[in-house]
């Protein structure tokens, strides 16, 4: 499991390294009606795997159907506040991504408050 490391400070992109896997993820405030902050996950050269992810909290896996290189990861979006704004994203709204080999603690039936609350979050 893994925080990515987001903040508000406008767009950003960072890399994950995971195994073998290279991931170049950037986040971006889109401003309008429906106010959001998207992610597009790229490889290594750069290549879109996956582009305007909206970030939507309580989601199941983000990253389900978005094709082979991130089958088996999972992204989930955790929302501590009532709004989601240009300066929610890395302190009310934060993004774990769960490697392929690790169990989904947020299955269907699973009381999602009850498996956010096990989660160990960075200080």
């Amino acid at each position: 499991m893994i925080f990515l490391p987001v903040t508000n400070a406008g767009a950003r992109a960072f890399t994950i390294n995971v195994g073998d896997a290279v991931f170049v993820m950037r986040t971006y405030f889109i401003a309008g009606q429906e106010d959001t902050w998207k992610l597009d996950v790229l490889d290594a050269d750069n290549n879109p795997l996956a582009v305007g992810i909206s970030l939507v909290p309580g989601a199941d896996n983000l990253f389900k159907g978005l094709g082979d290189t991130l089958k088996g990861f999972q992204l989930y979006v955790f929302q501590e506040g009532a709004t989601i704004g240009p300066e929610s994203l890395g302190v009310e709204l934060n993004l774990v991504l769960f490697m392929p080999s690790e169990e989904n603690p947020f299955g269907p039936v699973d009381d999602r408050d009850a498996a956010i609350a096990r989660l160990e979050w960075p200080q």
